[in-house]
């Protein structure tokens, strides 16, 4: 999908883009090697320009997933996951508050190696969440460009400078509306016994009720955080199978084919 993409150029935007598409020019090397003089709306000098800059995007494809994440703006970087998802993390994060003042209880980490569970006053430490982020290329989240990246840039985590998959927003071009659990169930997903049916409050609860001593607290909370950051991986394949489609779609003109905007299930796809 990157290779199709031209919103980072400057002077590129939406419909420069679609119109680019539309000319036959769809791809890196479509672009680069068309007339300097022949696109319509770009002077030579700015071709120029553009050409360096995707030759250099073609040199960071397979070594600096940092480029896309500086230049993609933050609602098209769900196009990175074709060739970052692979290495993808997907993060969750609990919170509640102590003594007046907000904490993160639990953060989640899903990723190559397997899920990691975090805790606060134990091992939730800013050395490993970092840590668990160091080899990602990629991090995927539900609205945590709103709430967890930064709660946890507050608590002094160094974010990688990496792409952001935000399903939260993903899923609304999608018409796929709601908290995850929501979509969850949209589409199919289920979850283990021990966390169907909690939800963001039941996690304050339950934190509150493992600070009092209550047993099996902490197990619950860190099965319902457990299944967020899993459930996401299969939401994050759908969901860029389908964005994918619908914009590749623009790429083949009016013959190609017809994608239905609307929610497929995950066992159609």
């Amino acid at each position: 999908m990157l290779e199709h993409t031209f919103l980072f150029l400057p002077r590129v935007g939406a419909k420069r883009e679609g119109k680019l598409w539309e000319s036959g020019i769809r791809s890196w090397e479509d672009y680069r090697g068309s007339d300097p003089g022949g696109i319509k709306g770009i002077p030579r000098a700015l071709k120029r320009e553009h050409d360096a800059l995707l030759h250099h995007a073609r040199h960071a494809l397979t070594r600096d997933p940092g480029f896309f994440a500086s230049v993609l703006p933050g609602g098209e970087q769900w196009r990175a996951f074709g060739d970052y998802g692979r290495d993808a993390v997907y993060l969750d994060i609990e919170t509640s508050d102590e003594g007046g003042r907000p904490i993160i209880t639990v953060v989640g980490l899903h990723g190559p190696r397997g899920t990691t569970l975090l805790v606060h006053d134990d091992d939730l430490t800013r050395e490993n969440v970092e840590e668990a982020l160091a080899d990602a290329s990629l991090v995927v989240t539900f609205n945590g460009g709103s709430f967890d990246l930064p709660m946890l840039q507050r608590a002094g985590v160094r974010i990688p400078n990496i792409p952001h998959m935000d399903l939260l927003h993903a899923c609304r071009r999608l018409d796929l509306r709601g908290g995850l659990k929501r979509i969850e169930r949209q589409l199919g997903l289920g979850r283990p016994e021990e966390a169907e049916g909690l939800t963001g409050h039941d996690a304050v609860f339950l934190w509150h009720r493992h600070r009092c001593g209550e047993s099996g607290a902490l197990e619950k909370l860190l099965a319902y955080n457990r299944a967020d950051v899993e459930n996401m991986v299969p939401l994050a394949n759908h969901v860029y199978r389908h964005l994918r489609a619908r914009t590749l779609e623009a790429t083949e003109g009016p013959a190609g084919p017809r994608y239905r905007n609307r929610a497929l299930a995950v066992q159609d796809t």
